[in-house]
């Protein structure tokens, strides 16, 4: 993927269009220029701005999509199950038997943590459970009907990725890997191999340019975060 700083915009055009206000620009000098058509003139001046303003903060552009950095995370930004899920599926063919168990283990701890507070919550061992079976790329047992219901739900309160820019929500899923499913701390290589799992699953997000940086690294942890003795 490679990136421009050179930037050049048109006037905003009126065509005979259902979507009628166009906004072109070029990223790198390349031909043709980006186009978006929008139903307003308004909505065309507001997108429009939005481009510049992320020209003005210095922010690079994307020679591929001619979109800013910001405006492709923003784009990008699928829920943590969802980005969970893809991740998983991508390590599993690679991966040993003990470390396709990691996966499953880290991720279906921290994934319950990683919603919003949405009515119908299940039975969080019923969610778990439904997890365990969820995040099995082999050959998973297929679910109750109590735990598809519990899927169905996750689906709609899983945070977007995004969410894991606020160190409130960071430390929430650190409180996760570090306890058993009784609340009782873990043992400390049982976090320490959660937080491996954890850290890769963020480093293919920042691949997947969904975050800028790896909130699990532990130059990034929060501050307040003590780590299991």
């Amino acid at each position: 993927m490679s990136y421009s700083y050179d930037l050049s915009f048109w006037a905003i055009e009126k065509r005979d269009r259902p979507k009628p206000f166009r906004v072109r620009w070029s990223v790198g000098g390349k031909r043709p220029p980006f186009s978006r058509s929008f139903l307003t003139s308004e909505l065309a001046e507001s997108f429009k701005g939005e481009l510049k303003k992320s020209a003005q903060r210095g922010e690079r552009f994307d020679e591929a999509t001619g979109l800013p950095d910001s405006m492709l995370r923003k784009d990008r930004d699928i829920t943590w199950y969802e980005h969970a899920q893809e991740y998983a599926a991508a390590r599993w063919k690679g991966s040993a038997g003990n470390s396709r168990r990691s996966i499953v283990e880290a991720l279906y701890c921290v994934t319950p943590v990683l919603v919003r507070d949405l009515r119908g919550a299940p039975d969080p061992d019923t969610l778990r459970s439904a997890l365990r079976k969820d995040f099995n790329h082999g050959r998973p047992a297929a679910l109750t009907p109590n735990e598809a219901k519990a899927i169905i739900w996750l689906k709609r309160a899983s945070l977007p990725i995004s969410a894991l820019n606020d160190d409130s929500v960071v430390t929430d899923a650190l409180d996760a890997l570090a306890s058993r499913l009784d609340g009782t701390p873990a043992a400390p290589d049982y976090y320490a191999r959660r937080l491996r799992v954890t850290r890769t699953c963020l480093s293919y997000a920042i691949r997947k340019k969904r975050l800028q940086k790896n909130p699990f690294l532990a130059a990034n942890l929060p501050e307040h975060w003590t780590p299991p003795k």
